[in-house]
């Protein structure tokens, strides 16, 4: 199976902001590196809401440069981030594992038998990657999941 389906990917607006961002990487004959450090965007108001950036033109898709400390490439669209869960949840933990042996050719086992595989879900008051960091990064769980949930 491919390792991104962007048909799997919920919500129609991140699924058309990824898709201009490729084709504008190849139509524009960017260099391949531009697939993961370019913040160029193709923004509508929902998007541009998102990503908390203001559109000079309500209404329309607009080009523009996301800040570049939080938005550069593929990896940190809302399309990517929203894809990898499981039953409406999203998971670090799976984007990481894919990005590590899609992306970075390295086999990573399946978890131990004896610890369970079940998705968290946020805590009340806490982000998805603070309930990831507090419940998953302490102890013996820590050794695996602090290399895949920081990229995933």
């Amino acid at each position: 199976s491919r390792w991104f389906e962007i048909d799997r990917i919920p919500g129609s607006a991140a699924k058309t902001e990824l898709a201009w961002f490729v084709d504008y990487v190849v139509r524009e004959e960017r260099p391949i590196d531009a697939l993961v450090i370019d913040a160029t965007a193709f923004l509508d108001d929902a998007m541009a809401k998102l990503y908390g950036v203001e559109l000079d033109v309500a209404g329309a898709v607009v080009r523009m440069g996301l800040p570049l400390e939080h938005r550069r490439g593929v990896f940190t669209r809302a399309a990517w981030l929203a894809s990898g869960g499981r039953s409406g949840r999203i998971s670090p933990t799976t984007r990481g594992r894919r990005l590590f042996e899609q992306i970075g050719c390295m086999e990573i086992p399946d978890a131990f038998p004896e610890h369970p595989n079940t998705p968290l879900s946020p805590s009340p008051g806490r982000t998805t990657r603070e309930t990831f960091e507090q419940e998953l990064h302490a102890g013996a769980c820590g050794a695996c999941h602090r290399p895949l949930d920081s990229v995933g």
